[in-house]
């Protein structure tokens, strides 16, 4: 079902599969800007006040969120594209990128951690696609 809905996207779209890869990863640079300004302004408050593991895991957990959230609103204004797709491709591309830096971290191995940073990026991602494709201009 899913699938389908977005062979139809792309056949009804002019702009092609390789321009909606293009966006979305626009969409994804957007995300990283906004995750690395959030961890530079926790590590600026952690070299000011002691942080716990489970304060520093939830920091990251909320940076990723935020982060996903706002890629994908911009990916999916780019875009035109449905929301929940553009809100999951991003999102997609944001988890990949971060386990594949977690797995260099973690010697390879899977935690409860990813499972917890699948979600925390899925969800807000598909919510932010959701959100961006349901908003109009109001001028």
């Amino acid at each position: 079902m899913l699938g389908g809905i977005f062979l139809k996207t792309l056949r009804n779209d002019n702009n092609g599969f390789t321009n909606i890869l293009i966006g979305s990863l626009k969409g994804l640079i957007y995300a990283l800007v906004v995750f690395l300004i959030i961890m530079l302004i926790v590590a600026f408050i952690m070299v000011k006040k002691d942080f716990s593991d489970t304060a520093t895991e939830i920091s990251v957990l909320c940076a990723l969120g935020i982060s996903s959230l706002v890629g994908s609103i911009i990916n999916t204004k780019k875009l035109k594209i449905k929301g929940i797709l553009a809100g999951l491709l991003t999102a997609a591309e944001l988890f990949v990128l971060v386990l594949i830096f977690s797995l260099f971290g973690t010697n390879g191995s899977l935690t409860l951690l990813t499972l917890k940073k699948l979600l925390v990026i899925l969800i807000p991602g598909i919510f932010g696609g959701v959100l961006a494709a349901n908003t109009k201009k109001r001028y």
